[in-house]
């Protein structure tokens, strides 16, 4: 066998422009407000059912409580998360490439290719449009 066909990782990098950086920030800020909201909503739930719940099974209430300690913590992490991500966003210098994410491409490899070009492959776009695509093995 000369060849076969992989499955290769593939970096999706975007150039930093005003507008990918606003609406990048604006994305963010929203998804807060939305996590914000839910917070808000676990913590009306929790005040309106454990008091009750602690009068007729205490054993059920302290589970209540941990499940929602568990949620409450898991969005927390992920405001923090985000509030992470503000901050790198407001770092953005214009023009600069940036990691959007990853994605999968399928790639043939024949012998005496260098596997780490095959491996390393970026797609670069700029406003909406791909401007790039390189190998960096």
């Amino acid at each position: 066998m000369e060849s076969t066909t992989i499955r290769r990782p593939v970096t999706l990098k975007v150039v930093v422009t005003p507008e990918l950086k606003k609406e990048t920030l604006e994305g963010l800020k929203e998804a807060i407000r939305e996590i914000e909201k839910e917070i808000a909503a676990i913590d009306g739930e929790a005040k309106r059912l454990i008091p009750d719940l602690e009068r007729k099974n205490l054993k059920q209430a302290m589970e209540l409580k941990r499940q929602i300690e568990v949620e409450r913590t898991k969005r927390t992490d992920l405001k923090v998360s985000m509030e992470a991500r503000i901050q790198e966003a407001q770092a953005w210098e214009l023009d600069e490439e940036v990691v959007q994410g990853r994605l999968e491409g399928i790639a043939e490899v024949k012998v005496g290719d260098n596997l780490n070009e095959i491996l390393s492959t970026s797609i670069v776009v700029k406003d909406n449009k791909v401007i790039k695509i390189t190998s960096e093995g």
